[in-house]
């Protein structure tokens, strides 16, 4: 079985990533109000980029079956210190790509990370499992999740990386995964690189049926705020 996700020590120069932080967190600190989600991070910091080496782009053709991946979105993720856990989710609720193997996301800690400080847990299930239909939930910039219900009735084994600076980590879009939260007391942050190969499709049925659950994900923050 070829597992949904996956890991590499030590891939990323340490040079790059530190001085990235720095700029991460001269940013962050910049904000008014920090928020668990950055798209478009490269309007807002163009030096991560430079994370792109040739060796990283070459995994991620092979990961794809394809030498020329697309580059879809820069994502930077916030897990400010003693934040909520992350409801398990697969990714492909909300990009609907067609094969699940044509698309990838790449994360880059920028420091040491792991299940306590915020890291991400991934469920051992292999690159084509189905997409379970998630519920809308109340967490801003996080719309749907599997269900509690749902979630307890899988019952299978789950992987939680130490990460430390220079490694990665990488899920294809069907992978559950999940967070347990920041139980520290830093605030800590990691960034994703999310491809396609060119050959991807949409499933349009199952973009309709996230439209759907995202209008309702909406309704529910503004009732709840």
């Amino acid at each position: 079985m070829k597992l949904s996700h996956g890991f590499l020590k030590n891939f990323i120069d340490k040079t790059i990533i530190l001085n990235l932080k720095k700029k991460v967190d001269i940013f962050l600190d910049s904000e008014e109000t920090i928020v668990n989600y950055y798209p478009e991070l490269e309007k807002k910091i163009p030096e991560v980029s430079q994370i792109l080496t040739k060796d990283l782009l070459k995994k991620v053709s092979i990961y794809l079956s394809t030498p020329k991946p697309i580059l879809k979105a820069i994502e930077l993720h916030v897990q400010l210190a003693n934040c909520a856990p992350i409801p398990p989710h697969q990714d492909n609720f909300y990009h609907c790509i067609y094969p699940p193997n044509f698309g990838l996301k790449i994360l880059i800690p920028l420091s040491n990370l792991n299940s306590f400080n915020g890291g991400l847990s991934f469920l051992n299930i292999p690159i084509n499992y189905n997409v379970i239909d998630h519920i809308p939930t109340k967490i801003t910039n996080f719309s749907s999740a599997i269900s509690k219900e749902e979630f307890s009735n899988l019952n299978i084994l789950t992987t939680s990386y130490d990460y430390e600076i220079g490694d990665l980590s990488f899920h294809y879009l069907n992978s559950i995964h999940l967070s347990h939260g920041n139980k520290s007391k830093k605030r800590e942050s990691f960034i994703v690189f999310r491809f396609e190969n060119p050959k991807a499709s949409q499933n349009k049925i199952a973009l309709e049926k996230y439209k759907t659950c995202i209008e309702k994900h909406k309704k529910l923050i503004k009732d709840y705020v």
